[in-house]
């Protein structure tokens, strides 16, 4: 028979005659020469980057038949690129095992063929976000961290319950890779995922599990990824936007546009390029570029961390979902130099502008809509633009300088860039809009490459698991989430004032108030419901009892007095879990509240004698929040409800720091009596939290001879 028709014969198979015909040696045990010519159905060969299997189920769709292997792992990276070889190889060993040798069970039938490559789909993304490559890998631990990121995975926020359709075809597949392992000869993990549990139970560990379990972020990592987010955004971006500049306008001395003449002339103007030596520093912030081979993949990594700095910034500051934030169109208004979809109003009488944002609603609708998100604040006449509003500025020159335009993408957004994952587009074609996914995975390079998590202590401040900051320090910051931003947001808003509630709600685009509640001001980590000032509360009572924590203030010094000694000593004995169940239910008990300012917390226990009440003659005989138009770090600090800890430290040594100095300088001290007077009292206060007040003096000391002394010189 010649060739081509002995070929075409085999074409026409169907997937269930191949499978037969190819019982003594099957496909997956098979080499890759021997696969070159290799057909799994009538329509689809080994090396495809799509299988679509036969099947003979009535209106069952083609879809449902297929499996697409042209996983998309990041931003223009694919798992068909030739340095994922490997594990697509081993991938659709097993894919094409389950088909026909299953070490347990039944064999897949082609009509379940979409749903093993969706499993596969969220296995590799989440392998390759994790940095691991083989079966061998798949560890009963690593099983159950699979599980816990399943929600990010599947893009599900945690403001909405998953189904089990939605996460049985992964966990199944992480189960089937374990299994079918051995059936192709390779290595698998020495431990059982899910602990030999069915995967059935797995999968109940994500869809019964209480909404709103991720957690926002410890104080200890979310100073320092914010202030690195918000340094690229007010000093880096600068620089890196000049170099884009250079390197995406440099051309060759004879102005063609040949590839390799222009690679040089960009590679010329890069190595050019001189970061610039911030305030105090010695040297610029980022060394220039050398190396010939890598100075394209450098500015483009350079370029992401700040595209994903302004990302962190956005959601860190108005809890907008990642979707929103996608969905945020380009282009700028000439006139204004703002976005298109920012307006600003006049608020208070004119007194501020409001900054207001359009983009893009999907979650909870059939079709995404616009709406309206609030993205910043100022009083008028100001020049400093909200951070989230600079950071949008950011993004839409970002997204000019790489070329996108009103039309290209369609309907670009504000994040469209490179279709690579590594250099730069060399025409229209490399330009797309991103997936959600892929900001994510920016996001996380970003904590990881950029802030420094490398001395974080075992445990977080108000740590209710031991060592909980031991994985941070780990990972580098990879096991960051998008969702702990909008966490992160919703509880700072609700411990200022928890008449935000409302608010936030609307803000988050929830249907109903009871899914704030539930989703965003009770958290696993705060084990029980209540709004701001009662997580507050407890977090401050935790850190005393735990640590000795000193507390000041007028009530302060009244709390400390009032807690029982053998209770006290008793939360230092229990293991941090069951001391913070102790704690909460002792403050729930008690009805006790904080409310929070940065100066200080406000505990309402004698409501006639707040001074802040009294100031406005709004004065009443029943507990209520304070005053927020009267309430002053002055007035507060001389009230019988005023509570001082060491969240508020901060604020009181540059309180101490600032107003001692102006003091010392002025010409006529007697006009600053009043200023004395709060000095002392934050000396007081510091004093109380065991600050080191003789050297807040010496360091005045040092800084008013320094401005001195160049004063002098000036002169």
């Amino acid at each position: 028979m010649p060739a081509q028709i002995r070929q075409l014969t085999i074409a026409n198979q169907s997937t269930q005659t191949i499978i037969q015909s190819t019982a003594l040696k099957p496909l997956f045990l098979r080499t890759n020469a021997e696969l070159k010519d290799a057909w799994v159905s009538s329509q689809s060969r080994w090396f495809d980057v799509r299988w679509v299997l036969d099947g003979d189920v009535p209106g069952q769709s083609k879809g449902s038949r297929s499996i697409k292997w042209d996983i998309e792992i990041a931003d223009g990276e694919y798992l068909t690129a030739p340095d994922h070889a490997e594990m697509l190889d081993w991938l659709r060993r097993i894919v094409w095992s389950c088909f026909t040798s299953p070490a347990r069970g039944h064999l897949a039938a082609p009509g379940s063929a979409s749903q093993i490559s969706s499993g596969t789909k969220t296995l590799v993304r989440w392998m390759m976000e994790t940095k691991r490559r083989t079966p061998v890998e798949l560890t009963r631990e690593a099983s159950w961290e699979f599980v816990e990121e399943l929600r990010d995975l599947l893009d599900a926020g945690d403001d909405s319950d998953l189904s089990r359709s939605q996460v049985s075809p992964s966990v199944r597949f992480f189960q089937r890779v374990w299994e079918q392992a051995p059936v192709i000869k390779i290595e698998r993990a020495s431990t059982m995922p899910f602990d030999g549990q069915s995967v059935e139970q797995a999968v109940s560990r994500v869809t019964s599990r209480e909404i709103g379990e991720i957690p926002p972020l410890q104080d200890e990592v979310a100073i320092p990824v914010l202030n690195q987010a918000t340094f690229f955004v007010q000093y880096a971006a600068n620089d890196i936007c000049e170099l884009l500049h250079a390197f995406q306008t440099a051309t060759p001395p004879n102005g063609g546009v040949s590839r390799y003449p222009q690679m040089l002339a960009r590679q010329k103007a890069a190595r050019a390029f001189e970061f610039t030596i911030l305030p105090g520093a010695s040297k610029p912030w980022h060394p220039r570029l050398f190396e010939p081979g890598e100075i394209g993949n450098t500015v483009r990594a350079l370029v992401d961390s700040l595209k994903a700095a302004c990302v962190i910034v956005i959601q860190a500051t108005t809890g907008m979902r990642i979707s929103e934030i996608c969905g945020m169109p380009f282009g700028v208004d000439r006139e204004s130099g703002l976005p298109n979809c920012i307006e600003n109003r006049q608020i208070n009488e004119g007194l501020f502008e409001l900054y207001m944002l359009r983009s893009k609603l999907s979650k909870t609708e059939d079709t995404p809509r616009a709406v309206e998100w609030v993205i910043g604040l100022r009083p008028m006449h100001s020049k400093e633009l909200p951070l989230a509003v600079q950071a949008l500025v950011i993004l839409n020159r970002v997204a000019e300088l790489s070329g996108v335009t009103a039309q290209k993408p369609s309907n670009p957004s504000v994040l469209a860039g490179f279709a690579f994952g590594r250099g730069f587009a060399r025409s229209d074609n490399g330009i797309r809009n991103p997936s959600s996914n892929t900001i994510r995975q920016h996001m996380k390079r970003f904590v990881e490459e950029w802030v420094d998590l490398s001395n974080l202590p075992d445990q977080s401040r108000y740590a209710i698991e031991p060592n909980d900051l031991v994985k941070w320090r780990e990972s580098k910051g990879r096991i960051i989430k998008s969702h702990q931003f909008r966490k992160t947001f919703a509880q700072f808003a609700a411990s200022i004032d928890a008449r935000l509630v409302e608010a936030i709600q609307d803000q988050f685009k929830h249907v109903s108030l009871a899914m704030t509640m539930q989703g965003y001001l009770n958290t696993a980590q705060l084990a029980a419901i209540g709004k701001g000032q009662y997580i507050r509360a407890r977090q401050s009572i935790f850190a005393h009892m735990r640590r000795d924590a000193p507390l000041a203030g007028r009530m302060g010094e009244q709390i400390e007095q009032h807690i029982p000694a053998d209770f006290k000593a008793e939360m230092q004995r229990l293991p941090p879990a069951e001391a913070w169940k102790r704690v909460v239910a002792w403050v729930d008990e008690r009805d006790f509240k904080l409310f929070f300012a940065p100066h200080g917390k406000c505990n309402p226990l004698n409501p006639t004698s707040m001074r802040c009440h009294e100031v406005a003659g709004t004065t009443d005989w029943l507990p209520q929040p304070p005053n927020y138009q009267t309430r002053t770090p002055a007035l507060c600090a001389g009230c019988k409800c005023f509570v001082v800890d060491e969240q508020h430290q901060d604020f009181w040594i540059q309180s101490y720091v600032e107003d001692t100095k102006a003091i010392r300088c002025a010409e006529t001290p007697d006009g600053y009596r009043a200023v004395v007077a709060f000095v002392n009292t934050a000396r007081g206060l510091l004093s109380k939290l065991n600050v080191d007040v003789d050297g807040l003096d010496q360091r005045i000391d040092t800084e008013l001879a320094q401005l001195e002394s160049k004063e002098m010189g000036n002169a």
